[in-house]
């Protein structure tokens, strides 16, 4: 009948008070490390800036001069402005191109081998901080190819490499050396190239030879050369006096050219030379006139 009255109120459990601690305060030496630190890694950025700049767009490593070596025949102008237009462009869109640095010595030979048939060896060489030195080797005239009136200057290798009245070769001393040179007519239709191999160095090599052993026979002088073409191993000479001489370029040189004198001084008298056609040398050991 009587019920334990129950407790209206909870017994409160104690807890442990949470302490908050206030805001930590850094050391006066602490701060001072911080501050070395943060200085330090500015001047890191600093000094590294700097150096991109120096390396990269300061006027220290940019081309101040060009030497150019052994151009006779080439405008040393000319040379200069097509390296210039190599290397003012810029790497990357951003980084110039004429600093020491960056300057491709194998790009600068390539565009001046293109630009300059006559130029037969190039050496671009970087002189650092601020140099860029070039050498050149031109090629020499061995003789004059012809097909029909399109004639160039011929070296000793075949090629031809530089049109014979152009006005730069007129102007850097081709002119003085023309008359002096042999011209040899090719009898092809067909246009010589620039940088054409016309024929080959044995062919061009018999050519000179035979012209130096010819010298040597008496009463007996030059003033034409022809061939069919260069594969065909015959050279087709004529003489002051209208006949000719027609020579296998495979055989000696020289010894074409002793029996060819010979046979002059032997074989025909004065009158029968003056009604000479040709002499054909062509088969080794026989000789064949008319």
């Amino acid at each position: 009948m009587f019920q334990k009255r129950k407790n209206r109120y909870k017994k409160f459990i104690r807890h442990a008070p949470r302490i908050y601690p206030g805001s930590k305060r850094i050391a006066p030496r602490q701060r001072w490390i911080f501050f070395q630190k943060s200085v330090f890694w500015l001047l890191a950025l600093i000094l590294l800036l700097f150096i991109i700049w120096l390396i990269f767009f300061s006027p220290f490593f940019r081309i101040k001069e060009m030497s150019i070596i052994g151009n006779k025949l080439t405008n040393s102008e000319k040379i200069k402005n097509e390296v210039n237009q190599v290397i003012k462009k810029r790497a990357f869109f951003i980084l110039p191109k004429d600093n020491i640095l960056f300057i491709n010595p194998t790009e600068i030979e390539k565009v001046l081998g293109q630009e300059n048939p006559s130029f037969q060896k190039i050496e671009a060489e970087k002189k650092f901080p601020d140099i860029l030195k070039i050498e050149i080797s031109e090629r020499r005239s061995a003789i004059i190819w012809c097909r029909q009136e399109n004639c160039f200057f011929t070296d000793k290798n075949g090629v031809a490499y530089a049109e014979v009245f152009s006005a730069e070769l007129m102007s850097f001393g081709g002119k003085e050396n023309l008359e002096k040179m042999l011209v040899v007519q090719e009898e092809k239709d067909e246009k010589i190239k620039i940088s054409q191999k016309v024929a080959d160095q044995n062919f061009i090599g018999f050519i000179l030879e035979i012209s130096k052993n010819l010298k040597q026979i008496e009463n007996l002088e030059i003033i034409s050369l022809r061939t069919p073409e260069s594969a065909s191993l015959e050279i087709w000479i004529t003489t002051i006096e209208g006949w000719q001489v027609i020579f296998n370029t495979s055989e000696s040189a020289k010894k074409q050219a002793g029996n060819l004198a010979k046979f002059l001084s032997e074989e025909i008298n004065e009158g029968e030379r003056k009604n000479l056609e040709y002499i054909d040398l062509r088969i080794p050991g026989k000789i064949y006139y008319k």
